[in-house]
């Protein structure tokens, strides 16, 4: 960054004002270095030449404050934005952990009251209406503890593990996870990748974020539609390719889908995909959709792959053989 740059930031000024300061600062001089002394040697005073070193040392001091002002304009800027990146890092980690104890003493009144249900609902075996009851609050007792561990994923309360994990593994996993619930919605569900590719992240959060997305797909994607998955490696990353043939999202829909709490679902919570794009940050990569409507929709995972000892450690993959 040059110093008019500086100068303009600093006094919030436009570059041609900077320019032309700068060489009225240089007439000054001039004026002050020549012309005075001139004036003061024809009037017959003698102090002419301490004036023009007087002059010289005075520019010299006026330069010098405006080339070191805006630095530490700048310097002070970049401490306090250093100071603010702290002071957010500390407050996202006090509110995690205010997190993790609050969804904790929850969860365990919640055990208690949800044997007692259990319990009711054994007891009550002869009286249906019971029974039926009981088996509505299990179910809201299951979709609270489903929220209590969506909001512990989203506020970084659970520490994501770092150890290698072969993507190309995982894919198929997922892929075979998958297959019964597509072929029960008459979708087509497609793998691509041959290559084994080796990345550091935690295997349950990927596991996390791929059944999420394919969940996602299967439910935008009609009878007879096709759900992707697709592994790209190049020199220095890994991608997973998930898409599908569904409805597609508007561009309201494509510029808030990772906000937390915003769904197009009516029974949605509007945490799953923010939940999968912290996951996939945590794990260094990044998380890319595109989509238009009634043309389908592609979510696209990068991460960096582990090249120091991946090579060796995915060797004996049974998808090397396959």
């Amino acid at each position: 960054m040059n110093r008019v740059t500086l100068w303009t930031r600093k006094y919030s000024l436009s570059a041609p004002l900077v320019w032309a300061i700068a060489i009225l600062g240089l007439a000054a001089l001039v004026f002050l270095l020549i012309l005075v002394p001139a004036y003061l040697e024809l009037t017959g005073l003698s102090f002419a030449s301490l004036w023009r070193w007087l002059a010289i040392g005075v520019y010299l001091l006026a330069m010098l404050l405006l080339f070191l002002s805006p630095m530490r304009a700048a310097n002070s800027a970049a401490s306090n934005r250093r100071i603010a990146e702290e002071q957010e890092a500390n407050r996202q980690s006090l509110i995690s952990t205010m997190a993790a104890g609050t969804i904790h003493e929850i969860r365990s009144p919640l055990t208690a009251a949800r044997g007692f249900v259990q319990l009711i609902n054994s007891l009550a075996s002869n009286d249906d209406r019971t029974k039926q009851y009981s088996e509505y609050a299990l179910l809201e007792m299951d979709r609270i503890e489903q929220l209590l561990q969506e909001y512990m994923l989203l506020s970084n309360a659970v520490a994501p593990k770092c150890e290698p994990i072969n993507l190309l593994d995982a894919a198929h996993n997922a892929y075979q996870m998958m297959e019964a619930i597509m072929a029960e919605r008459h979708i087509r569900l497609r793998f691509e990748g041959s290559q084994p590719a080796c990345i550091l992240g935690d295997p349950f959060y990927l596991q996390q974020v791929l059944q999420h997305l394919l969940l996602n797909a299967a439910e935008a994607t009609p009878s007879r539609g096709q759900v992707s998955i697709k592994l790209e490696i190049t020199d220095q990353e890994a991608r997973l390719v998930v898409s599908d043939t569904g409805v597609g999202m508007s561009q309201e829909a494509l510029l808030h889908c990772f906000d937390p709490f915003y769904s197009t679902k009516e029974s949605g919570t509007g945490l799953g995909l923010a939940i999968c794009q912290r996951m996939v940050t945590d794990m260094r990569g990044r998380i890319e959709v595109d989509s238009q409507p009634n043309l389908g929709t592609t979510f696209t995972l990068t991460f960096p792959l582990y090249q120091e000892e991946g090579v060796q450690k995915w060797a004996g993959s049974k998808f090397l053989t396959t």
